[in-house]
């Protein structure tokens, strides 16, 4: 049987931030394998989220509003790495953060290609 070394836990960060529990969960099945953990998080990027043609006057504030889903994405990102870092130090299987900027659907390929790194 082939021992687990590396795990990968993919985070978001909206509309729905990943929940506490789920990381505290993750590193401790990676202690449980003797498995280091590493996390990915995507946060919205402006840019990737609204086009640049889309910006002008509204009726209602869309770019307000896209602002306000992209300093939320920020935010939150911040704080959840924050706690995987902290709780994968305390239980010692920390291997690395990791952000990737995205749309509102993150692309599986960016969690594959993160995936097949070897540390």
């Amino acid at each position: 049987m082939t021992k687990i070394k590396d795990s990968l836990l993919a985070l978001t960060s909206y509309p729905d931030p990943t929940p506490d529990y789920i990381v505290d969960q993750a590193a401790d099945f990676s202690k449980l394998m003797g498995a280091r953990l590493s996390a990915l998080i995507f946060v919205l990027n402006r840019s990737r989220v609204a086009r640049t043609h889309s910006m002008g006057e509204w009726l209602i504030d869309v770019p307000g509003l896209i602002d306000e889903a992209v300093q939320q994405s920020a935010t939150e990102a911040t704080r959840l790495l924050a706690h995987f870092e902290n709780v994968a130090k305390r239980r010692n299987v920390f291997e690395k953060s990791l952000s990737e900027q995205t749309s509102i659907f993150p692309s599986p390929d960016t969690i594959v290609s993160h995936a097949r790194i070897t540390t």
